[in-house]
This record gives C-alpha cells, sequence and structure tokens, in this order.
C-alpha cells in the first residue's frame, strides 16, 4: 500500500521512511526541498515536493492531499508541524484520504509543552517546575541556576527557511537565560531548574488512548551534554510501574499516534521532560530490534491485523552528529579514556542516519557537513 511520509527532512522522518518500506508497504516521501535526506533514501518508493508546513499549513494539506490521491495513499505526518497542520486543516484532505492524525483537540493538548504537567498527572507522573518566561521577564525567573531552557515546540524555523530540531540549553545566570530566550520563536520559551540524572525513553504507538506497542530505553550520552536528547542508549527491560502510568496518561490524553516519553532519574525522583507525538531520532533501533511500531500503525489506519511490535533487548542506538559532538566535548572536558571508548564500535547498534543499505542520506549529510 502507498503511503505518504512527511518530515524526512529530518532523522526522526527519515527513519519513519525506512520502517513504513521494512514493513512491506511503499513509502511516498513527500519533503519540502528536493535534497531532503528521504528524498534520496532507497525507501521511497516515489518523491513529491510539498509546501513546507510552518509556512503555510493549509497549502501543505492541500498539496499532501494531492499526492495521497494520486497515489492512491494513507499519510502519516513525521513532524509536529505537520501534525498540527493536518489535524487543523483536515477539511483540505480529500474524504478517500486517511491520514494518522487525532482531532484538532486532542493535538493542541499534547502540543501544549506548557501544560505537560496536567497530562503528567493524569498517569501519577510528575514534571519538574516549569515557567513560561519571555527575555523581557527572565530576570523574574527564581528557580535557581544553573536553569533549562526549552523552544515551546521540538522544531525552530531559522533565518533561511528550514526548520531545525530546537535544542534545550543550559544557562548559567539571568544574562544567559535572556540570552536564551531572546534566541527562540517570539522571543519565548520554556524555564525549569536544572537536574541531574539518567535519561530513559519510553517510546510506542497508541490508539484511541489505548497502548498497542511500547519499549524503553536508556540514554548514555546526550546532546547537548548537560540538556540534550539521547545520542547513545540501548533498549533495556522496561520497568512495569513506569509502564502503567504512562498508559493511564495516554488513555486519558486519547492519543492515537507514535509517541516518545522522556524521563529524568534525578535524586529527587522521576520526572517526565518532555512528550513527543511523532516518530524519534532513536526511532530505528527499535526497528531493527523487531518493533516496527510504523508499520504498526499503517495497519490499524487501513484497518488490517496489526503485526506484533516486541523489541528484543539490549541493541543500541547512535546518533551520528550528535554523539560525535557529545564525545568531542567529553574530549575537550578532560574526560578522554571515556570519550575514545565512547567512539569504539559495536555489534548491534543502530544508527540515527547511516544504513549499509541505504546509505545516500549519510553522504549527503557528511558532504553538507552536518547540516539535514
Amino acid at each position: 500500500m502507498p503511503v505518504v511520509v512527511t518530515g524526512s527532512e529530518f532523522p526522526s522522518g527519515l527513519a519513519l521512511l525506512r520502517a513504513v518500506h521494512a514493513g512491506g508497504d511503499a513509502p511516498i516521501a513527500a519533503v519540502t526541498r528536493p535534497d531532503a535526506m528521504g528524498a534520496l533514501s532507497r525507501a521511497a518508493h516515489a518523491v513529491e515536493v510539498v509546501q513546507d508546513p510552518s509556512d503555510d499549513p493549509a497549502a501543505f494539506v492541500r498539496d499532501v492531499g494531492a499526492v495521497a490521491v494520486r497515489h492512491g495513499a494513507a499519510v502519516l505526518p513525521g513532524t509536529e508541524p505537520a501534525l498540527w497542520a493536518l489535524a487543523h486543516h483536515r477539511d483540505q484532505l480529500p474524504a478517500s484520504v486517511v491520514a494518522g492524525c487525532p482531532s484538532a483537540a486532542v493535538v493542541d493538548r499534547i502540543l501544549a509543552k506548557g501544560a505537560l504537567g496536567e497530562l503528567a498527572a493524569a498517569g501519577g507522573l510528575r514534571t519538574p517546575p516549569t515557567r513560561v518566561l519571555t527575555a523581557e521577564s527572565a530576570y523574574g525567573w527564581d528557580g535557581g541556576f544553573p536553569a533549562v531552557v526549552k523552544p515551546l515546540s521540538s522544531h525552530v524555523p531559522q533565518v533561511d527557511g528550514t526548520m531545525e530540531h530546537g535544542l534545550v540549553l543550559s544557562v548559567p545566570d539571568g544574562s544567559g537565560l535572556a540570552s536564551a530566550l531572546a534566541g527562540l520563536p517570539g522571543g519565548r520559551g520554556l524555564v525549569q531548574p536544572y537536574l541531574v540524572g539518567d535519561q530513559r525513553t519510553v517510546d510506542g504507538l497508541a490508539w484511541d488512548g489505548e497502548v498497542i506497542a511500547v519499549a524503553q530505553k536508556t540514554g548514555d550520552r546526550t546532546w547537548p551534554r548537560d540538556a540534550g536528547v539521547l545520542s547513545y542508549g540501548r533498549i533495556v527491560r522496561s520497568d512495569p510501574d513506569l509502564e502503567r502510568c504512562c498508559r493511564e496518561m495516554l488513555a486519558d490524553a486519547c492519543w492515537s499516534g507514535l509517541f516518545n516519553l522522556q524521563f529524568l532519574d534525578a535524586p529527587g525522583g522521576r520526572f517526565l521532560i518532555d512528550f513527543n507525538p511523532r516518530a524519534w531520532n532513536s526511532l530505528a533501533v527499535e526497528v531493527e530490534a523487531g518493533a516496527n511500531m510504523p508499520a504498526a500503525w499503517v495497519d490499524l489506519l487501513l484497518g488490517r491485523p496489526v503485526r506484533p511490535a516486541v523489541p528484543r533487548l539490549g541493541r543500541r542506538f547512535r546518533s551520528e552528529i550528535d554523539d560525535a559532538r557529545s564525545l568531542w566535548a567529553a574530549w575537550r572536558s578532560g574526560q578522554r579514556s571515556a570519550a575514545v571508548r565512547g567512539l569504539r564500535p559495536r555489534r548491534h547498534t543502530s544508527h540515527a542516519i547511516f544504513s549499509w543499505t541505504d546509505p545516500a542520506p549519510a553522504m549527503h549529510v557528511l558532504w553538507r557537513r552536518g547540516y539535514y
């Protein structure tokens, strides 16, 4: 079955595209530029250039709808802007097109990053104390320093019209906080106290609030090192209490689709620090470990029997560019033995971009010196 996949300008969307292909369907790469990674991937059955959902959401949905009609396909949103556009402009889609997107009310609740605490509470989970501040109100922050600054959305528009994954930053003082907030869209962002701990993620697929597939990973390294996302980690045995809480939260949210929940195990307890309602950068490790959640998502959308998606434990993941940055930072800070050990190749490791059977996206990223 042809399936329109958006968002393969980014590693998470590339992993989604490859997962649909690995599941036996024919992914159509709907990209905003012809040199996107997904457009170069062997996994793409066809490539179509569409409007950027951040620039013109309604035009994006019309373009994607036309692509879906042309190919007779379902649609999977690979980014938050695409998810928002499909939710709010569903009337632009032909009636025959099936989209992997819940209602606008459900999507808006999930995407409101400042409302993460309310979502977490439904599952008995905790979040760090969070405030929405502007550059002008930065000096009113009373949560101590260092502090953590997050964008209101995980994808941030750049000056050249592209979208970059919004980095989480740590800041040492009020001046640094004001500067970090001023650099975000609208000069606004989420501010939290800096917590130190081990990262764990709960990744999965839900349908009308019911979790269909789930996997848990721990992170050995992140980028940025002091307040970033997983750059190197592995699939581990699930914590049953954590899984139960996540199931309750997703049921309350009535979520349908992929999800990535990020936790920090800090001295004060376990905190939910992010909810990504989309494909995630380390999705490839679950797929290659036997849990092809995107393929199961397509099954649900098309009313087919849902294939099982249970991952094998222990498989590792490396985000090539981000982990290289993390290891270089470790080297520069004097942790040279750890940096050298981190460089060592290991069997059964999945990568964010590189694939022996699909090398063109990685070669293109190297040619462009790490830009994607």
